[in-house]
């Protein structure tokens, strides 16, 4: 039995921070940094081995005989009988997940990571369980450990099935048994003849349901695994090791072979609900002066106008805005959902309209490709609309909002070739996108399961767009039908899969409503912003209104109702992080979020008076621009029946 331990603790780094950076400073000051690490292991002397990594710091790899007593590598508890392997880290201010992505620093995570000490000589066991908080890195290091050593992953359970439905009852339980037996056995480390592991995500959700029964599969599997198996576990509370340890005994790692990399990370993602990491923190005060700068003074005109914003998407590009959570290996800043909540919410504070297309594309375009994109595709779709380029979602139809399944628009299998036929309506950025993700039903009669999404370029042949629509607010980001008439478009411009179309597009739009939800915080906020500003020097009955008991209270039912809604947007955007749908979450976000904006900005009108009711100031713009949010990404309506459905189902369960 072995568990290795990663530490990364960073100290608050000094940043001399500029707008136009964005976050990329901080991930390549990653590259710049080197861990110091002590490897405590079984060996008679102590012995070094140099990384051979040019750093400013040195980088030694340290071994030492006897007993783990992890005390004097900052480590609270000391560790009875258990060999010890403990990474320590002082200096890298990002999670080895994120360092992981970098392609500069790919090939030295390799090294850390596959010494001489994690090979088949030194380590051996039945089962592997990785584990530590969201972001600190298990899957890289999985990935770059099955590199290391030839092993493939050959069965990957479904992280829904496997966390809440696989350990319900006890005829599930030994139907998961079984899968994992076989009459061969081999472990991780010594899988020459069979080169493949079985990876078993989300453990904990199998642990909670019942603890007893997955004692009885570990013991029933132990000894006759088809495959080794790896457990990823998510430690929420950011203390893996105490996790570990209390969940099971020196005995049960011993009895079981169950080798441990747990990798607790102070700097990883995760969800406080007081305040935002120092990373969202910079993200947010980046975004804020930009959208004072380049936005708010001209929103007004935007709005009045119907411009669109060019040159300030341009700059967003630059920024790293119209990819926030696209990987650094496509041109995109590789952050995380909550990171593009912030971003979204400062950016329609200033103008509601240009929050609409940075959200959409964000979460409806770029993405949808980064995730069920080809290579191929990616290169084509995905790298040259990271900096400026918009893309679209054309998935509704002038019959089809919220009932998909009623989809008229065609696509016709013709030799190497896919023929588009119908029209797509309220598509965001239609008349500026220079591709789209059209929908189309290979099959009316599969009804959803017909539906399939298909990457089309803009302009193309058979392409047309209809009039831009005057709306009630967002105004200066354009909305048009895209009119399809006999399209050619190639097999490999199919997005997914054939007839995948469908659960793609819900999925993606969990992620939307987040967005969406964040662009009607930003709405909200700007409106109470305004209200409050303005009650402190409106004066009436000889005193600021701002002292009248009916002010007060108004201005404090827009607070909580808008801070209320804040913390269920944040929480959302910390699921979308993770593997399981998120459809509650977002509805829920969305719900309270875009009817939190509403309410809001009509207070406002109503404290402003009737200078809330005119163009001079811009209450009446937010009361506009809010009314959307309630509308697009799946209506209101909509969402409370989704809402209804998930907690009637999770609670009758």
């Amino acid at each position: 039995m072995l568990v290795l331990i990663w530490h990364l603790q960073s100290p608050k780094p000094k940043w001399n921070w500029q707008p136009i950076v964005l976050f990329r400073t901080l991930l390549k000051t990653a590259g710049k940094c080197l861990p110091q690490r002590r490897i405590i292991t079984k060996s008679k002397t102590w012995k070094s081995f140099d990384f051979g990594i040019e750093s400013e710091v040195k980088s030694k790899l340290l071994i030492k005989n006897g007993k783990a007593n992890v005390s004097s590598t900052k480590v609270a508890n000391k560790v009875v009988n258990r060999k010890c392997i403990d990474f320590h880290n002082e200096m890298i201010p990002k999670s080895v997940g994120d360092l992981a992505v970098h392609s500069k620093k790919v090939q030295e995570v390799e090294k850390w990571l596959t010494s001489n000490v994690l090979n088949k000589e030194t380590v051996k066991g039945s089962f592997l369980l990785l584990s530590g908080p969201t972001g600190c890195g298990k899957t890289a290091t999985l990935n770059v450990l099955c590199k290391k050593l030839g092993i493939q992953i050959s069965e990957w359970i479904n992280p829904v099935d496997q966390g809440y439905e696989v350990l319900k009852t006890i005829n599930q339980v030994r139907r998961f048994t079984e899968f994992l037996t076989d009459s061969k056995w081999n472990s991780l480390f010594d899988a020459d003849d069979v080169n493949r592991i079985t990876l078993v995500k989300d453990f904990p959700n199998i642990v909670a349901h019942r603890p007893e029964e997955f004692c009885n599969i570990l013991s029933e599997c132990h000894g006759k695994l088809k495959y080794p198996v790896v457990f990823i576990s998510t430690d929420t509370n950011n203390n893996a090791i105490n996790f570990t340890r209390t969940l099971f005994t020196d005995d049960i790692m011993l009895k079981y072979d169950i080798t441990q990399i747990s990798l607790p990370n102070n700097s990883a993602r995760f969800f406080s609900l007081h305040k935002l990491s120092e990373e969202h923190l910079m993200l947010q005060k980046t975004c804020r002066d930009f959208a004072e700068t380049e936005l708010k003074p001209i929103a007004a005109e935007l709005d009045r106008d119907h411009i669109f914003p060019a040159e300030q998407i341009k700059k967003m590009g630059e920024l790293g805005l119209l990819a926030v959570n696209v990987s650094e290996k496509y041109g995109g800043a590789g952050q995380d959902y909550l990171a593009l909540a912030v971003a979204v919410e400062e950016i329609a504070k200033a103008c509601g309209g240009t929050g609409t297309i940075m959200s959409v594309h964000n979460c409806l375009y770029v993405n949808l490709i980064d995730k069920f994109g080809t290579e191929d595709q990616k290169e084509k779709f995905l790298k040259p609309f990271t900096t400026g380029t918009l893309g679209c979602f054309a998935l509704s139809e002038p019959e089809a909002g919220s009932d998909v399944g009623a989809m008229l628009t065609t696509a016709t299998l013709d030799g190497g070739s896919y023929v588009l036929n119908g029209t797509k309506s309220w598509v965001t950025s239609g008349a500026e996108g220079k591709a789209a993700v059209v929908f189309a039903t290979v099959d009316k009669k599969l009804k959803h399961k017909g539906i399939t999404g298909f990457l089309v370029p803009l302009p193309w042949a058979g392409v047309s767009l209809g009039k831009k629509e005057n709306k009630l607010g967002i105004r200066c980001s354009s909305t048009c039908n895209i009119i399809l008439e006999d399209v050619r478009i190639p097999k490999e411009n199919v997005l997914g899969t054939v007839g995948g179309g469908f659960k793609m597009a819900m999925e993606q739009l969990d992620k939307a409503r987040v967005g969406i939800a964040s662009q009607a915080l930003g709405i909200g906020q700007a409106a109470l912003e305004i209200a409050v500003d303005y009650a402190a020097h409106r004066k009436a009955f000889g005193q600021p209104i701002n002292q009248l008991q009916a002010v007060k209270l108004r201005i404090a039912d827009m607070a909580v109702k808008l801070e209320a809604a804040r913390l269920l947007v944040w929480r959302a955007a910390v699921c979308c992080d993770e593997p399981q749908r998120t459809t509650k979450e977002s509805s829920m976000a969305k719900l309270a979020a875009s009817e939190a904006a509403t309410f809001v900005s009509h207070s406002a009108i109503q404290i402003l008076g009737g200078m809330g009711y005119v163009a001079d100031l811009p209450a009446e713009r937010y009361y506009r621009d809010a009314r959307i949010t309630e509308i697009y990404a799946g209506v209101n309506d909509v969402q409370r029946l989704l809402i209804g459905d998930l907690i009637i189902k999770e609670l009758q369960n």
